[in-house]
């Protein structure tokens, strides 16, 4: 038989290789196209099945009102978050107004407007998660609590049912970061459920914080809620959400929690409850630190009256309440209680440094004034192996920080780690800093130069804290002082006034070396009047000014 014959050779070339690629991208297109469309098939079956359950709620609701109304709160909970989809918002919304219509009258009767307020409240709660506008003062949700206040006005509590169906939108009103027409009326309604047993307590304690912080002069309305919501604390959320107002930014607000816990049944009973995670036992032991003096005594007594311990695993949720600090002073009570715990719990500072130290990546400015804290607060309780891990993070991540507040904190950190450690760890010390000052880089960007002229003017400092621990006679003190004149060439006038302020300490004990001070002014005059550049002169007139004002007056 003849030979097969041979198939054609693949076409080579610019016509091939155009085809080639054609082929791949009709093949690419017809893939994207397949995938859309088990996307678009899957959707249209999920969104078939949630409208199927939606209605079947809302039949069930409009077939027996009776049985629904005692079902309100978990019903409302499987259709609520869809109030704002596109797909489903609309049978959503039906199904809403439908168990709306199962409250009591007569807000059985404004279901229309209830169902539009709830649409509005998970509309402003997405808003807020996006970082965008507040819950809007709308009608309906003015409507609703009007509404609220005439039913309850004679005290006459709601069931406890209808009351969580209706509880997002007095939330959404009073966690108003302002206050409001409708908070009166809202409160009102708050304050008669308070006693109930089965009220949304973890949430009604925070709620109640907030609004104290936000309007401090409903302390006397506010207080006594507080407490009922607290007496009645029995799960561990509970008590952990009275806890809570502890680390809140007002002192009002965190002495109002402390009254509270008092009467936390487990508390006054001498029992503080065991957590897994800690929390409980952190938050109480951070408020025993707290600035006022007042909060930190009642913090104390509640500590003493139930019990507590700390447990070695308070590392953890020590920083995450340092880190979760909103105010100066919750992050000082929280670097105390740290270092506190740490001092109290040998062998765990190294722990407690390793972990704050990793916090310092959370992102937020807060939070690394909060590690700043946390690194000055441990300076005393730190050992030789957590000196030099705490002065490597200052200089390699601390003093680059690009809020001038935590840069603050952090210096501040390092100054009271070199005050505690410098006369036994100086040897150590002055080599690690000269050999930043004295390694001058080149070739680098205007952002890094700026970052390095952050880090020497830090590290300026450092080096000037640490020489004031130096005997009056040892000659390093003269070399210290010398790379301080020598630093003041770096045209940053940041560093240059950190120099200054070095100056004058460290000056004093060597005003009796006549041919020093005489070699240092000559020095800085010469500089001031022929240095070839401004920042030189500036430098100049800078350390001129930190020699004078160390020597006397006498030394013009």
């Amino acid at each position: 038989p003849p030979p097969p014959a041979a198939k054609p050779a693949p076409r080579s070339g610019p016509a091939g290789a155009k085809k080639d690629a054609a082929a791949r991208q009709a093949e690419w297109r017809a893939n994207e196209l397949n995938q859309e469309s088990k996307v678009r098939e899957h959707v249209r079956a999920v969104k078939t099945q949630l409208l199927l359950g939606l209605r079947v709620l809302r039949d069930v609701a409009a077939g027996n009102p009776r049985f629904a109304a005692t079902k309100l709160e978990e019903l409302r909970e499987l259709c609520q978050p869809l109030l704002s989809s596109k797909l489903v918002g609309s049978e959503a919304f039906e199904a809403v107004r439908q168990l709306a219509a199962c409250l009591p009258a007569p807000l059985g009767g404004q279901a229309l407007g209830l169902a539009a307020a709830l649409r509005l409240v998970v509309l402003a709660q997405q808003a807020q998660q996006a970082g965008a506008v507040k819950l809007p003062a709308a009608k309906e949700i003015a409507g609703v609590v009007s509404a609220l206040r005439q039913v309850t006005g004679d005290r006459r509590p709601l069931q406890g049912a209808s009351y969580r169906f209706v509880f997002p939108v007095l939330q959404a009103i009073l966690s108003s970061p302002t206050h409001t027409p409708s908070h009166e009326d809202a409160l009102a309604v708050v304050a008669l459920h308070c006693g109930a047993h089965d009220v949304p307590r973890a949430a009604s304690l925070a709620l109640l914080y907030h609004l104290l912080g936000v309007v401090p002069a409903y302390r006397e309305r506010v207080q006594p809620l507080l407490k009922q919501l607290a007496v009645g604390a029995v799960e561990h959320t509970d008590i952990l959400a009275a806890a809570r107002g502890v680390a809140h930014a007002s002192a009002l607000v965190r002495a109002a929690a402390l009254a509270a816990l008092h009467v936390v049944p487990a508390l006054s009973a001498g029992n503080c409850p065991k957590d897994d995670g800690g929390e409980l036992v952190c938050l109480l032991h951070t408020a025993r630190h707290d600035p006022d003096e007042g909060n930190a005594s009642a913090a104390q007594g509640l500590w003493d009256g139930a019990k507590c311990e700390l447990p070695r695993s308070y590392v953890a949720p020590s920083v995450q309440l340092l880190v979760d600090a909103e105010a100066p002073d919750t992050t000082q009570a929280a670097a105390a209680a740290l270092a506190s715990a740490a001092k109290e719990l040998p062998g765990t500072v190294g722990e407690s440094l390793a972990q704050a130290i990793s916090a310092y990546g959370s992102g937020h400015v807060s939070a690394r004034c909060g590690v700043a804290a946390a690194l000055r607060a441990l300076a005393p309780v730190m050992g030789p192996d957590e000196v030099p891990v705490a002065l490597d993070f200052l200089i390699g991540n601390g003093l680059a920080d690009m809020s001038e507040k935590v840069r603050e904190g952090m210096v501040h950190a390092g100054m009271a780690i070199v005050d505690v450690h410098g006369a036994q760890g100086a040897r150590t010390m002055m080599p690690l800093f000269e050999s930043y000052l004295d390694n001058k880089r080149s070739g680098l960007s205007a952002e890094q130069e700026a970052e390095y002229d952050l880090v020497r003017e830090g590290v300026v400092v450092f080096l000037g804290t640490l020489a004031r621990h130096l005997p009056a006679d040892d000659p390093k003190r003269t070399v210290v002082v010398d790379t301080l004149i020598t630093v003041l060439a770096t045209p940053s006038e940041g560093v240059q006034r950190a120099v200054s302020n070095c100056l004058p300490p460290l000056m004093g004990p060597l005003s009796a070396n006549k041919e020093l001070v005489d070699g240092l002014v000559t020095r800085l005059l010469t500089t001031l009047t022929k240095g070839k550049t401004f920042g030189e002169r500036r430098g100049a007139a800078f350390g001129l000014a930190g020699v004078v004002k160390g020597l006397g007056l006498m030394a013009m």
